[in-house]
Formats: structure tokens, sequence, C-alpha cells
């Protein structure tokens, strides 16, 4: 037995992989009044009808069942944290008759927060970008290593993270976001995340984001090309440029096709009077 798994009964790791593996679906079952809470008694039902085996406790798997249906947004790596929580302490609601059930809901609306923050640091600013860096190049050259890269690099750390966490949150309980939030290491970890991401949208913007000026002057038979002149004090100041143009125009709800047939028709100008 692994040192992830080691203390849990075997039992109970059948019951957490069935979890797993059930919740890679939990957007499916999305709907607006409770986005993704519709698939949490779906994911977790392995766990009650393991707690509430009887034909008796029928009325308390039921109850269970209709608590575990609350309003669920979370980023999907840091989801399998709230369902093992949610298994552990719907065991203590069985065990303890002096539980108070209504924790449940309040463990649910604390936490989907900052697990979501720290989540969608890690894995959307930062990793996606890590794993979007190493693919360009391969599929700016129409190699397949570039897609291949790009869903590999992406998705098996993804689906490794969120095996570890479910394991790692069944095993310390609530105790683990408690003392997470107690050393102030969500704030930290979505600081650190923030400046990676910010890095690489750097590093992209760069390498990709092309304004192919081709306006040059002459001073004393010798021929001065403004890009060049440009790049020479501010290297990438007009790919910059470009990008904080698009920011603005998207803070201002301008459309995003808008934007993109707009490049589309100045580019296709400036290339027929000679700028590009």
């Amino acid at each position: 037995m692994s040192k992830l798994t080691e203390g849990i009964p075997k039992e109970e790791l059948k019951l957490l992989r069935r979890i797993y593996w059930r919740s890679q679906s939990y957007a499916l079952h999305f709907c607006y009044s409770r986005w993704c809470g519709n698939a949490t008694p779906w994911i977790i039902w392995p766990y009650l009808n393991w707690l509430y085996p009887n034909p008796e406790d029928k009325p308390k798997k039921l109850k269970a069942l209709k608590r575990e249906q609350g309003l669920m947004n979370i980023n999907p790596q840091m989801a399998p944290i709230m369902y093992s929580l949610f298994c552990r302490l719907e065991k203590e609601a069985r065990d303890n008759p002096n539980f108070d059930a209504k924790s449940i809901d309040a463990v649910r609306a604390g936490l989907q927060g900052p697990l979501s923050g720290v989540g969608d640091a890690i894995w959307w600013v930062t990793w996606r970008l890590l794993a979007t860096g190493l693919a360009l190049p391969f599929s700016n050259q129409g190699n397949l290593l570039g897609p291949i890269i790009f869903f590999f690099g992406l998705n098996i750390p993804s689906y490794m993270f969120r095996y570890v966490v479910l394991y790692t949150s069944y095993k310390m309980g609530s105790e683990i976001i408690t003392k997470a939030q107690e050393s102030g290491i969500f704030d930290k970890l979505i600081r650190g995340a923030s400046i990676v991401g910010l890095i690489m949208i750097g590093y992209m913007v760069a390498s990709y984001v092309a304004v192919p000026l081709d306006v040059s002057f002459h001073i004393l038979d010798e021929n001065y090309n403004i890009l060049e002149m440009i790049n020479d004090i501010v290297p990438g100041i007009l790919s910059l440029a470009v990008l904080a143009l698009m920011m603005k125009l998207l803070r201002k709800n301008v459309r995003i096709m808008t934007i993109i047939f707009g490049l589309m028709a100045i580019c296709i100008l400036f290339s027929f009077i000679g700028i590009f």
C-alpha cells in the first residue's frame, strides 16, 4: 500500500476509486440553478450507499442525497477535495448524533471560492500557458508533436493531481483546509501562480504576436527601417501595444468576432497600401 492510501480501509479505497472516476463528469449535469451541484449526489452515491446499506436507512440516505444537491461551482482540479470532504462529513453525520448537518452546507459555501481561486491560478493561468508555450513552436511548424504535447502536458498532470488530492483530503479531512487557511498558503499560491502566468503571457506575446511594419526612409544614402529602430529601442513594444489595445476593447465589451474581423480588415488594408 502506498503512502497516499496508507491508513484508509480497503473497502473505502474501492469507494474512493469509484468517486474519482465519477468525478470526471462532474460538469455534465450542469444547470443554472445549481451549476454542477446536480452531479454531486451521483458522484458520491457509492459512498452514501455504503453508509446506508439497509432498507430502513432509506430516509436517511434520501436526506443525505438531497443535502448534497446544493450549488457547486468549483475548479475541476480542486473538486475532488470537496467530494472527499463531503464523504467524511456524511460519515460523521451518520456516526455522531450530535453532528450538525448544516455544517456540510457551510463547508460547501465557504471552500468553493478559495479552492477555485487556487485551482484557476495554478491550472488555467499558469499550467495551461506553460503547456501552450511548449507546444506552440511545434504547432507553428506543422509538427504533430504540438497538439500531442499540449494535450498530454495539460491533462496528465491534471488527472494525477485530482487523484492525489482526493485521497490526501480524505485522510486529513477538514484539517487540510484549516491548516492551509491559517498558514496563508492559498494567498501565496495564487500570487506565485499569477506571476508565472504573467511571465508566460509576456513570452508568448513577444514570440507570437507580430506587427510586420515595412516602412523605411533614406538619410544620406542610408536605409532605416522603422520596425528595426523601434525594436532596437524597446524590443516587442508594438506587440505589447497590440495586446493592450485588444484588452481595452474587450473591457469595453467589444465583441470578440468584431475584433477579429477588424484586425483582418486592417491587415488586408495595410498590406494593400504597403505598410505591412
